[in-house]
This record gives structure tokens, C-alpha cells and sequence, in this order.
């Protein structure tokens, strides 16, 4: 799959961050993760669908600065295929 484009990342609501990237098409999926690193040691990693450009996750340390990317997969026969990582962004929660 193509490189996502991570375009917001925003602490709109306590302990919770959203996240927003450019839609794609012919892919299955999108795998998110959050880290409190730049290098991405200690992630937390969600996943949403294909149809989905962006996701709120709300059990994140509030007062803490998380780094964010994105890629996207794709399943073929049993087989999952990522794309290269998106940009990375930063945010602290609130």
C-alpha cells in the first residue's frame, strides 16, 4: 500500500486524542500507533477500516506528549502487507 498522509492530530477532550489522515482507497485497513518516544519504543496500536480516516483514542495520560503515525495494510490470501509510516506528529493530551 501507498505512504498515508497524517494530517491533524488534536487533544480535544480529556485523556484523549484525535487523529486524522487522507483518505485511500484498495486497501483493507489503517494501524495506528502512539508512543510517548519519538523512536516508538512502548506504542499503543489501534486499527479501524479501510472506509475510516480517523480515529479518537480516550485511555491515553493526560498532561503526557504522544508522537503519532500511520500506515496502511492490505490482506491478501491470508497475508497482511503494510505500507511505509506515515509523517509523525506530536500532541499533548489533555
Amino acid at each position: 500500500p501507498a505512504t498515508v498522509k497524517l494530517t491533524t492530530i488534536a487533544s480535544n477532550a480529556k485523556k484523549a486524542l484525535s487523529v486524522k489522515w487522507e483518505k485511500m482507497t484498495g486497501i483493507s485497513g489503517f494501524k495506528i500507533q502512539y508512543s510517548e518516544t519519538k523512536d516508538f519504543k512502548n506504542v499503543k496500536t489501534s486499527y479501524v477500516g479501510s472506509l475510516r480516516h480517523s480515529k479518537t483514542r480516550s485511555d491515553l495520560s493526560a498532561g503526557k506528549k504522544y508522537y503519532v503515525r500511520v500506515c496502511a495494510y492490505k490482506k491478501v490470501n491470508g497475508i497482511t502487507y503494510e505500507g511505509k509510516w506515515s509523517n509523525v506528529k506530536s500532541c499533548t493530551v489533555k
